[in-house]
């Protein structure tokens, strides 16, 4: 006979209070909300308190989490500083759900640190934006998109990123991160039509939708500093099916080529001359 369960994860919180899981991990940094960390980095939050007054403890003995945002916890990695999150429950073959707002950053964003494989991305626009992250020792940590994408790489995740306006992503890498624009799995990519807004997580399901690459779509940004965003995630379907392959058939189209220094160094000329004029 099943037991009732006494506490909450960080993950089920965020559901229940219709919150991001950094957000939860901002209220147990503030006291709002009390729980303790596990030796492997999940957070355990008892039900008895303030926080849950409004929800009906009863109905979320049995809760089952949404199935495109699988239970997950930390994992403290040797190679970086940043914590990835990795699922720990198996994933349906099969969903199709609507992201709004928000989500972007709590869902979206959420399985870009969950790749493992490859992370495809068509953008039309493209920018250094801050994300969030949890170091070695617990503490919340915010980090450039160019460094996250770096800790990818490293890792051995592909990541491909095709874009229409590659530039000041460029000049920052180039000038800070060289080791990125380097990196062997990493291949960045323009086309002057790109419009298109699909990302591609380990060929296994997809975002489609209206954000890019920037701080106000995916990035991390308070409600009424955020853009308002909409898409669809899809796994197992012909929508997602068709999501894959449209990527591939942009990525080794006609007019996309890969973004290298002597581009970048003759627009960063002529906007030198331009503003000089």
């Amino acid at each position: 006979m099943a037991t009732k369960k006494r506490h909450f994860i960080a993950t089920e919180v965020a559901d229940l209070l219709g919150i991001s899981i950094q957000q939860v991990y901002t209220m147990l940094k503030e006291g709002e909300l009390k729980g303790h960390k596990t030796h492997s980095g999940k957070w355990l939050i008892p039900k008895g308190q303030s926080a849950f007054d409004d929800i009906d403890i009863e109905t979320t003995d049995n809760l089952e989490t949404e199935q495109v945002s699988p239970h997950v916890e930390c994992e403290t990695r040797k190679d970086t500083d940043v914590c990835i999150q990795t699922d720990n429950e198996e994933k349906p073959s099969e969903f199709l759900k609507y992201i709004s707002d928000s989500e972007h950053y709590s869902i979206v964003f959420s399985r870009m640190t969950q790749v493992a494989k490859s992370l495809k991305i068509t953008s039309c626009n493209l920018k250094n934006f801050t994300v969030h992250g949890i170091d070695s020792n617990g503490k919340d940590v915010s980090v450039r998109f160019a460094e996250f994408l770096l800790d990818l790489c490293n890792r051995g995740v592909k990541v491909q990123i095709a874009c229409m306006k590659p530039f000041w992503f460029f000049a920052y890498i180039h000038d800070n991160l060289p080791e990125l624009e380097n990196h062997p799995n990493f291949d960045l990519r323009q086309q002057d039509y790109m419009h298109m807004k699909v990302f591609i997580f380990d060929d296994d399901s997809a975002y489609i939708g209206s954000a890019n690459l920037t701080g106000a779509a995916l990035g991390l940004r308070a409600n009424g500093k955020r853009n308002h965003e909409a898409g669809i995630l899809a796994k197992g379907n012909d929508i997602f099916h068709d999501a894959l392959n449209h990527f591939n058939r942009v990525w080794t189209g006609n007019g996309i080529h890969r973004y290298k220094y002597h581009e970048f160094r003759k627009e960063r000329k002529e906007l030198q001359e331009k503003n000089n004029n």
